[in-house]
Order: C-alpha cells, then sequence, then structure tokens
C-alpha cells in the first residue's frame, strides 16, 4: 500500500461551481520533464466523487485519458466504485495514426480491489485497419486482487514468456498509470498481485499457487470477506439514500443484519486449514469433510486428477467444496457452483456467474430483499 498521485509540477485552475449540489474543479499538471499536461475535472457530491482526467504530448495529441468514482461514507472514508482507462498511439502505425485508441480497460472494485473478469479492448489488426478496434480483444480473470487467469493462457493454465511479459503484464501497467493519474491524494490502494512463477520448460512456466491448497483457500476466505464488507457499505448507502422513499425495502429494516454479517465474517476468520493431496476413488477430484463444523476446514484433492484440470475448473472445484466446508452448502443450495457434479469444462464466464449466485444465496438468507444489483458490478 501507497500513497500516490506524486505532482512533478501543479497549477491550479480552480472553478467551483454551484449545480445540483455538485461541486466541480478543474485544475491541470504539468510534467515539463516528460512533456505531458494532464487536465483535470473532479464532481463532488456529498456522497460520491467523480475524476475525469485527459493527458496531452508536448504536441497537444492524447496519449490517455481515464475516469475514476469513489463513494464517500462520513465524508471521509472513500470506496473505489468503477473506473476506465485508455491509451492512444504515440506514433503512426500502418493504416493506425498517432492518437488512435490503443487500448481500453474498465476497472469495477468489490472492498476496494479488482475481483471479477476485466476486458482490454485493443486494436484487432491496426497496422491493415484502422477502424479494427475490439473491446474485448482480451481478458484478465482476478479474484481478489489476485490474478489467477487471461486470454493467452493455455488451457491447464500455463503460459508463454513472451506473451507473459507482454500480456499480463499490461493490466498491471495500465492499472498503476490509471491509479497513480486519477486516484485522489489521501486514497490507498493495492495493485493487482502475481504469483511465483514455476519453470516447466524453457519457454512455458505455470503459477505455483496451484500446488499451495492452503493459499488458494486463503484467497477463498479473503474473497468472500470482502464480500461481506462491500455489502456492509452498500447497504448503509442504501439506508441512508432511499430512507425517505414510501417504496424502500430499507424503511423497516433489521439492523441485526449487521451482527449476521460480523457473524459470517468472524467465522471465515478463524477457521484452521488442514488440506492435503491424497489419492480420491472413482472420478472425484475433491472432497470437503468440514461441513457444519464453523472452526476447522477439512480438504482432500488428488494430485493427478488436480494436475489435469484447468485453471478455471481448479479454481470451480475448490469454491464448490468450500462451499460445503465454509458455508454449509448442500447440493442443490447456491446455485449451479453446489450441483453434485462440479467437473465439466468451466469458462471464467461460468466461474464469476456462479460465484455471484452461491453468494447471493448465503446472503438471502439473512436479507431476503437482496438484490443482487446491490453488490455486484455485472454479469459476464
Amino acid at each position: 500500500m501507497k500513497k500516490i498521485f506524486l505532482l512533478i509540477s501543479f497549477t491550479a485552475l480552480l472553478q467551483v461551481n454551484a449545480q445540483e449540489d455538485v461541486e466541480i474543479t478543474n485544475y491541470v499538471e504539468n510534467n515539463s520533464y516528460r512533456g505531458v499536461k494532464t487536465e483535470y475535472e473532479k464532481r463532488e457530491w456529498d456522497d460520491y466523487v467523480s475524476i475525469e482526467f485527459k493527458s496531452f504530448d508536448s504536441l497537444g495529441i492524447i496519449t490517455k485519458k481515464g475516469t475514476s468514482s469513489y463513494k464517500k461514507y462520513d465524508n471521509k472514508n472513500y470506496r473505489l466504485h468503477v473506473g476506465d482507462f485508455k491509451t492512444y498511439l504515440r506514433f503512426d502505425w500502418g493504416a493506425s495514426k498517432k492518437g488512435d485508441m490503443e487500448s481500453s480497460t474498465l476497472f469495477y472494485f468489490i472492498d476496494n480491489k479488482l475481483n471479477g473478469l476485466y476486458f482490454t479492448g485493443s486494436l484487432d489488426n491496426g497496422f491493415y485497419d484502422r477502424n479494427s478496434f475490439n473491446y474485448k480483444k482480451r481478458y484478465y480473470a482476478i479474484i481478489n486482487n489476485n490474478i489467477v487467469g487471461s486470454s493467452w493462457r493455455t488451457s491447464n493454465g500455463r503460459l508463454i514468456r513472451d506473451e507473459y511479459s507482454n500480456h499480463e503484464l499490461e493490466l498491471y501497467f495500465n492499472f498503476k498509470q490509471w491509479a497513480e493519474t486519477g486516484i485522489i491524494p489521501q486514497f490507498d490502494f493495492s495493485n493487482p498481485l502475481y504469483h511465483k512463477l514455476k519453470w516447466v520448460s524453457p519457454n512455458i512456466v505455470e503459477d505455483e499457487l496451484y500446488y499451495d491448497l492452503e493459499s488458494m483457500i486463503n484467497i477463498f476466505l479473503d474473497d468472500f470477506i470482502s464480500h461481506l464488507k462491500e455489502l456492509t457499505y452498500n447497504v448503509l448507502d442504501e439506508i441512508a439514500r432511499r430512507k425517505k422513499s414510501p417504496f424502500s425495502p430499507f424503511n423497516n429494516f433489521d439492523l441485526g443484519f449487521f451482527d449476521d454479517i460480523e457473524e459470517l465474517t468472524l467465522s471465515a476468520q478463524n477457521q484452521n486449514i488442514y488440506s492435503v493431496f491424497e489419492e480420491l476413488e472413482d472420478e472425484e477430484i475433491a472432497k470437503a469433510f468440514g461441513i457444519d463444523d464453523d472452526k476447522n476446514i477439512i480438504l482432500k484433492i488428488d494430485p493427478s486428477k488436480w494436475s489435469n484440470a484447468s485453471v478455471v475448473d481448479k479454481w470451480y472445484i475448490l469454491y464448490h467444496e468450500l462451499g460445503h466446508d465454509v458455508l454449509n452448502l448442500r447440493h442443490g443450495q447456491g446455485g449451479r457452483m453446489m450441483f453434485n457434479y462440479p467437473t465439466k469444462k468451466h469458462t471464467w464466464e461460468d466461474f464469476f456467474n456462479d460465484r455471484q449466485h452461491m453468494y447471493a444465496y448465503i446472503i438471502k438468507r439473512i436479507f431476503p430483499e437482496f438484490d443482487e444489483d446491490l453488490l455486484f458490478f455485472t454479469r459476464y
């Protein structure tokens, strides 16, 4: 975690307009060393902040632009909501010209962390066709700030060294640029995480994470807790925003909800983890033994079947088993992720959609009026 927004040269052009209770501030930063100028417009409401920025080179040609938005609590606790970041070509490239859009990424957040399936758009064939922009050219699968997959990985999760450095790092660097340019000065942030890689051959590496079951289980626990924290803030926001509406489900809100959320959180935080690779019978890949035991996670995984499963199937199977062990769900509860046979070939869209439904099932037990739009940004 670190403070950002280092100002190399700052020229403030302050303009405050009272319009619909919105405070609008315009200002400019000049980086004379890099020959870059960035223009900002900040809009601030009582409970919301948005920032739009555009950067230009010394010739006045756009190089990047983006937006970031925050929810505010108690006028001091900022929580990231959504943002987008676009980069532009700095030189002519075949049919594409300097200043044409090069990449585009939408960011959204759970508990101030990247968490979900993200797409980066780019030119499909920009050297020959200037209008070949594809908004879903590449994807990145991220669980609670952990990069776990991308469109350039093979089905078993391996990736080619050159493609890794040029592709997955793109998300890291784009996010870092967006954060350093567009996040308010007082905000702490974390870049998405990479895990240590294991060399399989001179050109192929794979994540060591998938041989560290305890780390994977802890990612699940942190992910579930982050969703509970995000839900708590969003419910508080809805109570404050809609309490005057005669049709709001929050008019007679049972405040015992927050006690239930705290109980779920503490249960997830205080688990002993016992996880081993051990041969299992028949077609079983993994088996949970700690259902209804809220102090212990006991998980066995067949090493041979596990090594042959794709990365997304590994995560799907793990979440299925922890749905039993941590969330105490039976088959038939919690949607497709808790179906009896979670062994088909899954996509990342399957994983994130079905994770969403499983979490929603748990939340609706304590909050029957829960609307998934209150917590989840999108379906894929």
